[in-house]
């Protein structure tokens, strides 16, 4: 399966949380949109827009949501940019810079667990 996939081996409900640190490239702005689909399809309601107005500027997008799933279903994390170079932004560690050191910031988190 592609790497964007998460698919289940149980039928149940779960808990689908996230989070994305974006960044808009120095004297840019613009917008991350960031949705759910399952199965491929686009999920209603899931989708929300980040607003970078600022060089550098960066955010960390962290929702959840609670979805039902069948036993061979996925679910994709999908992020689209209007305007700007926005981007899901990792940052490497830097052991020992500014003081206590970067340990470094991975661009998504995702973490999936069954509830029901």
């Amino acid at each position: 399966t592609p790497t964007s996939r998460i698919v289940v081996s149980k039928t149940g409900t779960y808990n689908f949380q996230f989070s994305i640190q974006v960044a808009v490239a120095a004297g840019a702005n613009g917008t991350a949109f960031i949705w759910l689909r399952k199965n491929g399809i686009n999920l209603t309601n899931t989708n929300t827009g980040v607003y970078m107005q600022n060089s550098n500027d960066k955010h960390v997008a962290a929702w959840n949501f609670v979805i039902n799933l069948t036993a061979g279903d996925y679910i994709e994390l999908v992020m689209w940019a209007k305007g700007g170079d926005v981007q899901a932004l990792t940052e490497v560690a830097t052991p020992g810079a500014g003081g206590n050191g970067n340990v470094g910031v991975p661009s998504i988190i995702c973490t999936v667990t069954q509830i029901k």
